[in-house]
């Protein structure tokens, strides 16, 4: 019986060495996982601040280039506001001051503190609609009258366009009853 105990003492023996190189291997294993992991992690942190840096990169650049197309129109009364006429106190000539055409004009009168209504109703009565116009960048201002109507005077007008990228622009002007321009204001959407 010796014998046999020897045999199963030596089979322990081997059995324990390998369920001791199994636990060394596994935490081995374990180990690596875990850098692994870590530099994972790492590199997702890496590539999520070069992310974030080429969004700031692309909106800079969208904004750069609505720049070159942004439009601005202003009013401009022309040489015979100060004749005093009617007609004179009446007309008005839209001008393009900006870097691009301006589309889908829309006039609105304002009260005093009234915001922009960027989503008015063309069919209200208190617009005036140009869909579809294009005022070109400079464009002479005879080309492109306005007659102011009546309840314009001693409000806020509203001069609302787009650039060619669709994002809405506003002039906001102040008309005084002598139909004359103060406090001009540029506005985007």
């Amino acid at each position: 019986m010796t014998i046999l105990t020897l045999v199963q003492a030596i089979l322990l023996a081997i059995n324990a060495l390998l369920v001791y190189y199994y636990l060394k291997a596994t935490r081995e294993i374990a180990q690596r996982n875990r850098e692994q992991v870590a530099e994972t992690h790492l590199l997702v942190k890496t590539t999520q601040e070069q992310l974030s840096v080429s969004q700031e990169q692309i909106r800079i650049s969208l904004q750069e280039s609505e720049a070159q197309i942004r439009p601005a129109l202003t009013l401009d009364k022309g040489p015979d506001a100060l004749s005093g006429a009617s007609v004179a106190r009446h007309l008005a000539f839209v001008q393009n001051v900006g870097n691009g055409p301006a589309l889908d004009l829309r006039l609105d009168v304002l009260g005093a503190t009234q915001p922009v209504n960027w989503s008015a109703h063309i069919s209200d009565a208190r617009f005036v609609a140009w869909d579809g116009v294009c005022i070109e960048k400079g464009v002479n201002r005879n080309r492109a009258p306005l007659t102011l109507p009546e309840h314009v005077f001693g409000n806020r007008l509203a001069l609302t366009y787009k650039s060619l990228s669709g994002k809405g622009y506003g002039t906001i002007i102040f008309v005084d009853n002598a139909g004359l321009f103060h406090n001009v204001e540029l506005v985007q959407n």
